[in-house]
């Protein structure tokens, strides 16, 4: 089964407020770049892995949290033979700020909080909490989701507070990821890429694949679908195909192709669902 695939969190007449996941590792077959309105936190009962967020590299293991803001892109990488057992919490942007205001408006570099047993056993028993009430709805289900968001985003936002930045450990990883960051939508090489970032081809593909478990063939392609998906979302007006061009694709049909077997639906359908649903918060 794949858990990688990305789908649009929240229908347009979901009721609930957040939602909660659980899931393991043994699901997950590869990588995929990530990109939505919604934030995450990953509580990680078991397991080590990282992830790759904002262009950096977030290191987790056995009771972490991971935090994920909104429109950050991402993705998951399990180490080899590590049996992860996460919870995930799903909270849309605009509710975020509803219960905590802009406690959250000024993030540290670091994703990831390690979490002695108490805090984590604290974390896992508000994930359930919510899960329970959001499942059986009985009276005042939706004041006690909202007062249980609230303690655990309180909670998240002191963890935030004392860690400190992460410094930047790989100078090669950063050069990299910045020169694609300012190339993709070009017509950028490998080639051109290792030259530039004065590295060796294999120097540029163990970097990449350590930075984001993603060669730099499938890093281009994916952070290209990452941009069209932004401009779907903010420019509702732009012709798909003007978009296509705009983030790097000669070609119209692979575009289509690549859009839709990277999130499961055509890039017009993405755009009508998350305008749909983008005025959707409670």
């Amino acid at each position: 089964m794949k858990e990688f695939r990305e789908e649009i969190i929240f229908s347009s007449r979901d009721p609930l407020l957040a939602k909660i996941s659980w899931s393991k590792a043994s699901q997950w077959t590869e990588t995929r770049l990530l990109w939505h309105t919604e934030w995450e936190f990953h509580l990680i009962k078991q397991g080590k892995g990282a992830y790759f967020i904002k262009g950096r590299r977030h290191n987790f293991s056995a009771n972490s949290l991971v935090l994920i803001a909104s429109r950050e892109m991402h993705n998951c990488i399990p180490y080899p033979r590590s049996h992860i057992d996460k919870g995930t919490l799903y909270l849309k942007d605009g509710l975020i700020y509803t219960l905590v205001g802009k406690l959250f408006a000024s993030l540290n570099n670091n994703r990831s909080f390690r979490l002695n047993e108490k805090e984590s056993t604290q974390v896992e028993f508000l994930f359930k909490k919510i899960a329970y009430e959001q499942e059986h709805q009985e009276d005042l289900w939706q004041e006690i989701v909202k007062s249980t968001l609230t303690s655990f985003l309180l909670m998240a936002a002191r963890f935030n507070q004392r860690v400190a930045p992460l410094p930047n450990e790989n100078r090669l990883d950063q050069k990299i990821l910045e020169y694609i960051e300012s190339s993709f939508a070009s017509s950028i090489t490998l080639t051109a890429i290792a030259r530039d970032c004065s590295c060796s081809m294999a120097s540029l593909f163990k970097s990449l694949k350590h930075s984001t478990g993603l060669t730099p063939k499938q890093y281009i392609l994916q952070r290209r679908i990452i941009e069209a998906k932004k401009i779907l979302l903010e420019e509702p007006q732009k012709k798909v195909s003007v978009i296509a061009s705009q983030v790097g694709f000669s070609d119209f049909a692979l575009f289509n192709r690549s859009f839709k077997n990277l999130t499961g639906i055509s890039p017009s359908t993405y755009r009508k669902i998350s305008h749909q649903n983008s005025n959707n918060y409670y």
